[in-house]
Order: structure tokens, then sequence, then C-alpha cells
């Protein structure tokens, strides 16, 4: 689930619309999890945070997730000026409700969800799932990188806000709307980590991280990469975010459908708010696990 930030201010019924079909869809798709890629709200505020409850949690107990929390979750107006944010408060998500799925591994700080861990298991493959923060900190970076060695034999899937950008590289400390132009990132060295900089210090080091998604970046919304790990295995990094469309985004959710052969995802983009699909070969595409490739 790609950006809602928008969304949650101005079309709660596109919001609404998404997390419907994902649990009307649950059973005849087999969708066996849900990872939320940040800025669910806009400008972190009780309003907002009402729409993105009321609609994520439409999901409880039907299909598992994981929300990260972007730039715009976090301090007042979601100016990210610190990373405190209201999708902590006991009226929204709270730790407890994470503590009720079956697929909840922990977090980095005790009553915090901001980083969270969780295992699924689909088609015989066991999954970790990281939600790291916005511009995870030093610390995050190792606790995540101890997880990934403590469940060695779990594919794991990275989700942040921010990593990927439109031009299929890494975000750097000079692009735009890298975390390091945020003030939560000016403190002190290790306080944020950019997209390289994760790619550096956690994903290349660890053979079982094989996935990375995010969102934040503008223009088109889109991009991704491969490369190889320290252990000569291929990592598939992807950005989608189409909140530049009209009305936020259309409603539009990149999906991954793990083929039977094992060997193959394909990867769709679908609104069920349009009810259509995008068709172009940066939002439909295969990737082959064992060659390490995107193709049409």
């Amino acid at each position: 689930m790609p950006d809602t930030q928008l969304y949650a201010m101005d079309f709660p019924q596109v919001f609404h619309t998404q997390t419907q079909w994902l649990r009307d869809n649950a059973q005849t798709r087999n969708i066996r999890f849900m990872v939320h890629e940040g800025d669910i709200t806009h400008l972190n505020n009780a309003t907002e945070w009402s729409v993105a409850f009321d609609a994520i949690t439409d999901l409880d107990g039907v299909i598992p997730y994981a929300l990260t929390f972007g730039n715009h979750d976090l301090g007042v107006n979601g100016l990210a000026e610190d990373r405190t944010t209201l999708g902590d408060d006991a009226a929204y998500f709270l730790v407890d409700r994470y503590l009720q799925s079956p697929t909840y591994g922990g977090v980095f700080q005790a009553g915090d969800f901001t980083n969270s861990y969780h295992l699924f298991t689909a088609a015989g493959v066991d999954y970790l799932v990281l939600a790291l923060e916005f511009g995870p900190r030093d610390d995050v970076l190792t606790w995540a990188g101890l997880l990934c060695d403590q469940y060695a034999s779990r594919t794991v899937m990275v989700v942040t806000h921010s990593y990927m950008d439109t031009d299929d590289t890494r975000v750097g400390p000079t692009d735009d709307f890298s975390p390091d132009i945020y003030q939560i990132c000016q403190p002190t060295p290790g306080a944020c980590n950019n997209g390289e900089e994760m790619w550096e210090k956690l994903v290349r080091l660890k053979p079982n991280i094989r996935f990375v998604f995010s969102g934040h970046q503008l223009g088109d919304g889109i991009g991704r990469r491969v490369d190889r790990n320290d252990a000569n295995l291929p990592v598939f990094q992807m950005l989608a975010n189409y909140q530049v469309r009209v009305m936020g985004g259309e409603g539009y959710l990149r999906m991954l459908t793990f083929e039977p052969d094992g060997e193959h995802i394909s990867v769709t983009s679908f609104s069920p708010y349009l009810g259509t699909s995008l068709e172009d070969g940066q939002n439909r595409f295969v990737i082959n696990l064992t060659q390490g490739t995107f193709t049409p």
C-alpha cells in the first residue's frame, strides 16, 4: 500500500475502498500479508489518523499487515522535526493491536511500533518482514541486522518509507526529499540513514534480505533495481508511490503474486477505486528470482 496521505486528508472513500477490496479478496486471491510504505497521513493529526485507523483496521483478523511511518506521519503537522507521531496513540494503532496478530514478532522499542518485525509463511516459504522508520537510525539498522541473523532461514522483506528514487537509484544525501534534509536527521551522526546508507550498512550485508519496498519519492513515483548482495544473491528493490495522480493516487495498490513455480513473482498495479490496472512495463512486470531480473 503506497502513500495514503492525501486519502487520509481529503479522500477517505478511496482509502476505505482499498482496504475493503483487500478484505473482500483475501481468500480468493490468497492474500497473505499487506505492507504500508509510510506517509499514512499528511498532517499527523487526529482527524487523519481516525480515517487511517478506520480503513486499515478493516483488515484485522483477515489480512495481517505491517505499517511504516513516513516523514508526514512525524512531528507537528507532519513536518518531521522530531519522531513523535499520533500513530502510536492509544486511540489509533498502539502496539497492543499488533500483539493480537499471529504474525507479530516484536518492536525495536517497547510501546512504540515505529520499528517492528513480523513473521508469516506463504506457499511453503517463511518470511521475515522488517518495517523500519523513516531514515532509520544506526541503532535501528543494528537491531534489524540482528533479526536477520536470528531468523537466518527466513527470506527477509524490508519496508521503509524512503529508499529508492524514481531514476532507479537509491536515495542519497543530495537527492530531492532525501531523509538528510529533514530536521530529525540533523542532530548527530547516525541519527538518520538514506537509501544508499541502508544498502551499505544493512541490506547488502545480510544474505537473506531479498526485497526492499519503499514510497515517498514523487515524479512518476516508480523505480526498481536489482543488485547482488555480498553473498552474490539478487536483491529486488522497488519504489511505488502514486500520490501525484488525481485524488492523491487514484487508489492504486502494488501487488506481488508469488507464482506456483517458486521462481517468478508477477507484479501488478491495480486500483480497486477505479477498477483498472496500469499496463505499462514499469507497473506490470515479472521478477525472476533465479536469474535476478525484471522482465515484461
